[in-house]
Parts: structure tokens; sequence; C-alpha cells
């Protein structure tokens, strides 16, 4: 049976496409295909897992136990050599932990009150940063090697910091007012060029051009106050979609690279006014879901109860087609 806590994506850091998700379960996890919820493998790891993460292309991966097991708190992170089919490091930190997320080169520890940096190969700490709690591990990063830009709430409600890494000099840390409530999710574009945010409230959304600085539009999901389980940027930009509680799927059309007039269409451009959504699915379901990927004009959808989806998008009618639905904790092992 899967554990109903954890859903971690690998992504490319040349091309942010993932191949592979993998999900924690009673006694480790497993790793299934994006494409087909293929199944490929499972490890054990005596303890349920509560956060997972993938190294893009590689035999490492990352768990965090539920804490029922005294020797898996939910303070410490174990690092898996699948080429040693063991746990090769171990980090404990002073608070529970919420998010752990890899890049290319670095390693991010989210929990409630802070965010550390390591350097992946050594794991040696390079940075703490100071949040507001954070009891949703919310964080995005983004880039490769020598070229990398992380987001988290700032300490102050309703803001964010952006930490940019570039080849070998201090990183650079500045601050964006993005919404009045607390920060309840972030998703940064594949190219670093644009962020989206949530916040607790989850009616709207807002993008940001993260090199100006500023906000280019605002997307109303709703009025009823949602938690926003998932935000994902389409491949150029055109398109964000966002999942949240109210079983729904809504898919933006933000026009980041189109040069229409704002002032003809409320869906495109880079005003500052409020965006609809340009399509939006109810589930047949309800519970907790994560979008995976953007796959051309196909939209893969995962539930942490085993469900997955592969809609089609057609841009043309508006509408969202389902042409895909399994259950990958059913059969597959």
């Amino acid at each position: 049976m899967l554990k109903n806590l954890t859903i971690s994506l690998n992504k490319h850091f040349d091309n942010f496409d993932s191949d592979f998700f993998g999900v924690g379960t009673e006694t480790g996890f497993k790793i299934f295909r994006v494409a087909s919820a293929e199944y490929c493998f499972q490890r054990e790891t005596k303890t349920p897992v509560k956060l997972f993460s993938l190294l893009s292309r590689s035999n490492i991966f990352a768990f965090v136990g539920d804490g029922s097991k005294k020797d898996f708190p939910s303070n410490k992170v174990c690092i898996w050599d699948d080429f040693k089919m063991k746990i090769v490091a171990e980090l404990i930190f002073r608070e529970n932990i919420f998010g752990i997320y890899f890049s290319s080169d670095k390693f991010i520890v989210v929990t409630n009150t802070e965010t550390f940096v390591l350097e992946l190969k050594t794991l040696k700490q390079e940075l703490a940063i100071k949040t507001q709690p954070n009891p949703l591990g919310c964080c995005s990063v983004t880039g490769g090697r020598d070229n990398l830009t992380l987001v988290i709430p700032s300490q102050n409600e309703g803001y964010v910091k952006i930490i940019r890494f570039k080849n070998d000099n201090q990183p650079t840390i500045s601050e964006l007012k993005a919404h009045e409530h607390a920060i309840s999710k972030i998703e940064i574009s594949s190219d670093a060029k644009l962020l989206a945010t949530a916040s607790q409230k989850g009616t709207i959304i807002r993008v940001f051009d993260i090199e100006a600085n500023q906000k280019i539009c605002e997307l109303r999901r709703g009025k009823n106050t949602a938690e926003i389980y998932s935000m994902c940027f389409g491949r150029d930009n055109e398109l964000l979609a966002v999942t949240s509680s109210s079983s729904t799927i809504h898919i933006f059309e933000i026009g980041a690279n189109s040069k229409k007039d704002t002032k003809k269409s409320s869906w495109f451009g880079m005003s500052t006014k409020e965006i609809k959504s340009s399509y939006k699915s109810h589930l047949e379901k309800s519970g907790i879901f994560h979008i995976s990927c953007f796959n051309k004009n196909n939209l893969n959808v995962i539930f942490v109860d085993g469900s997955f989806f592969e809609f089609q998008v057609d841009t043309e009618t508006k509408k969202l087609k389902k042409i895909i639905y399994t259950n990958f904790e059913d059969g597959n092992f």
C-alpha cells in the first residue's frame, strides 16, 4: 500500500523535463515512469517515508521518515545510493523537515523556520535562510550548475526571497512582495524567468518577471478559499496549470512570450489585470494531487492515492480531454 504522503518528480536541469516520479510507502519508496505510470522498482528503507526526492539522471535519492521509527525521526534526512543499495549519509536538523529538493550540484532542506542549502558532493552547508513558518515545505528551485535560482518564503508574511547562485560567486538575495497573506505555494519556470505564487487563501495566483522584479499578471482561481496543491508552467511559459483542494484543474494562458495587445484580451499578455482561467476541468474524484509536467500538449496529473491521469490540452477549443487513466498502486507490484 502507498503511504499517501509524498510524490516527487525527477527534473532534468537542462530542460526541466521529468522521466520518473517516486512515491513514499509504508516501508520505503517506489519509482514509476511519468509517461505511463509504469512501475520501475522499489526499495525498502525500514520506515514509512514522509518526504522523498530524486536527483536527476542519477542513482541518488533522499528521504525523510514519518517519525514513527526512532531511527528515522522527522528531523533527519537520509541519502540513498542505489548503486550501493544503502543509506550513505544522514543529516539531522533542529526542526522537523518539510521539504527536500535536489539541484544539479546542491541539496536544499526546508524546515519550519529555516531553509538550508548544502553543497551536494560534500553535503557541507553553504547557506541557512530564515523564513516564515513553513509547514508545507514551500520552495522552488530551477537551473543547473553555476546558474541556480531558489525561491522560498521570506520572514515577512506575503513576501518571497529570491536567491541566485551564479558561478562561484556569493549568492545574491532579493525580496519580493507577492501577497497579503502567508505564502503557500511557489513555482519557477524552467528558464527561471517567471515566478508563480499563491497564498493561503488560494483565490489568486500571481505571476512575476523575476529579472524585472515586477508582477505581470494575476490569475483568478476562484472566489472561495482553497489550498493550492501544485502549479506548473508549460515549456514555453505560455500556460500555467494549477490544481487545488476544490478538485479542479485550471489552466491559464498567461502569454509570457506573446506580443498580443493586452487591451483586446484579458487572457493574454503582460498586464497586471486579472486573468480568468482559459480552461477549467472538474475531476470525477477528490483528493490531494500533484501536477507532474506538461509534455507537449499533454498534462500529467498524479494523485497520492495512486491515480494517474493524462490529459490532452486542446489550445483551440480550450478543453482538456482525458486520454489515459490508470492506478499505479494496482497490479504493478
